[in-house]
């Protein structure tokens, strides 16, 4: 197993029991070095040109927006939006910077070394190589990922400006007693920055300039425990669902003794979340109806399969909408739940395809029945 993107070696010359007691998940910090130490992962920058990478992709690609292409624009639209490939490749070539998501996929040597940091600091299984191709502009935001990152930078030069104190690994004894709300970090092949979180932003870059992006996030395996962790003990409904735990009673024991030891091998930074916070993320999306909106329900006249759903706003026109015989009980079941409902509970429920219910609740929301409650 290759060892180019090693911990140790992503770090160096910070000695690795300093990185975990300071910096890890706490503190940025930016190591310098000969980009020649990553091996054959020094040639990213020749090997993935934009044209490359748009053929090697062809899904569509994050283009991050010049800021000068968004002055003056009314209404306000997002610093990034989603392109077809080729689309993509021309705003590039017109200035703008584009994100590609996990280069591993199609870079089989890239996807070796990422091996290596997988399993890191004992808590990270999920960990994946995204890059930035600066453009001839430079972007208003970079779509860093949540949670802990490594910019390992391999051609050209950037500047970042970091949230907070930064430890440089090459300064003898870096001083933390002025508090700073930023620091400014230049970057130059074979400079790594490290992020725990994505408090960073661009604030200069030559063009054609290559970051490959690593997201490391602390909790990456621990998320899925947290959430069947949830499923488990704090959702009686979840226990009979048969996709989560086997319906015998000692698989039900089994996957309680399982969690409860999942429980037990929880970080201690991590046993501080709120356990309504881990139902909710279980839960999935929460839906109200939409006040002063009647709703009336009846079968369609003639066919027996098929309902008719009659929508009519406290001011403005009246909606119809057919359903079928599958969608008219799942509508029936979302008319009842007067006071709301968690996209979970409709699954278990319904027991209706995710795509299906998915769609009817978006045909419901466009109707103005419903509306996804944020926050």
């Amino acid at each position: 197993m290759s060892d180019w993107l090693s911990l140790r070696r992503l770090i160096a010359p910070l000695p690795l029991a300093r990185f975990e007691r300071d910096c890890w998940g706490h503190e940025a910090a930016v190591m310098r070095g000969p980009l020649e130490r990553f091996g054959p992962l020094s040639g990213l920058a020749e090997a993935w040109p934009a044209e490359t990478l748009v053929l090697a992709h062809r899904a569509p690609l994050t283009v991050c927006y010049p800021r000068p292409w968004l002055r003056g624009v009314r209404p306000q639209v997002a610093p990034t939006a989603v392109y077809p490939a080729t689309e993509a490749l021309v705003l590039h070539h017109l200035g703008a910077s584009l994100y590609v998501r996990q280069l591993e996929r199609f870079d089989p040597i890239l996807n070796q070394a990422l091996a290596s940091l997988r399993g890191t600091a004992g808590s990270t299984t999920q960990v994946h190589g995204d890059v930035l191709l600066t453009g001839s502009s430079l972007p208003s935001e970079v779509p860093l990922p949540d949670g802990a990152t490594f910019l390992v930078h391999l051609h050209g030069e950037q500047r970042w400006a970091v949230s907070g104190l930064v430890l440089d690994a090459a300064a003898r004894s870096p001083s933390r007693a002025r508090k700073q709300r930023t620091t400014e970090v230049r970057t130059q092949p074979g400079t790594v920055l490290y992020l725990p979180t994505n408090t960073a932003r661009l604030t200069a870059s030559t063009e054609g300039a290559l970051t490959l992006v690593l997201s490391v996030p602390v909790q990456s395996a621990i998320e899925p425990v947290l959430v069947r962790a949830a499923e488990l003990l704090l959702r009686v409904e979840a226990l009979r669902a048969p996709a989560l735990v086997p319906p015998t009673a000692s698989g039900k024991r089994k996957a309680l003794a399982a969690a409860a030891r999942a429980m037990q091998s929880l970080p201690t930074a991590l046993r501080d979340l709120h356990p309504h916070r881990l139902l909710a993320e279980s839960r999935g999306r929460r839906f109200l109806r939409t006040k002063g909106v009647r709703a009336r329900f009846r079968p369609l006249p003639g066919r027996t399969d098929m309902s008719l759903l009659t929508l009519s706003p406290r001011h403005g026109p009246s909606t119809e909408v057919t359903l079928d015989a599958t969608f008219g009980q799942a509508c029936a079941w979302i008319l009842a739940q007067r006071t709301g409902f968690w996209e979970q509970d409709a699954r278990l429920s319904l027991g209706i395809e995710v795509e299906a219910l998915n769609g009817l609740l978006e045909a419901l929301e466009q109707a103005g029945l419903l509306q996804e409650r944020r926050g």
